[in-house]
């Protein structure tokens, strides 16, 4: 076994927990049909993962990429739980908080990915 698997895969155990944990609080606090846990991970996750790419990885910190940004931020970030909210919003005929959730997902998230790659770009330079 290689290195890079070790990375990817405690990585990929503290990303899973921590989604769980804080997407349950969110929705937990902010307790409603919508799908705040999961938007807030994802748009949290976007906006690091962003940063991460803005620092870049000299080949001798590739570990940090495999670590963060496959491991930890892939899966932290969760496209399947947002497919499956967005579809249950739909079933239950919740058209118009189907449509704002799409709209805020894919806006937010590129927004804010965006924003954190100028941040680590800015703070490399």
């Amino acid at each position: 076994m290689t290195w890079t698997w070790l990375w990817i895969g405690a990585g990929g155990f503290v990303g899973a927990i921590g989604r769980y944990g804080i997407a349950r609080y969110v929705s937990r606090r902010l307790a409603s049909e919508f799908p705040y846990g999961t938007l807030f991970v994802n748009v949290l996750g976007s906006f690091l993962l962003g940063f991460l790419f803005g620092l870049g990885a000299p080949e001798q910190w590739i570990w940090i990429h495999d670590l963060f940004g496959i491991g930890l931020l892939g899966a932290f970030t969760t496209f399947s739980t947002y497919a499956a909210e967005s579809l249950q919003l739909l079933r239950n005929r919740r058209i118009s908080r189907f449509m704002i959730y799409q709209g805020v997902s894919y806006t937010a998230a590129i927004a804010v990915a965006a924003l954190g790659w100028l941040l680590g770009d800015l703070l490399m330079s």
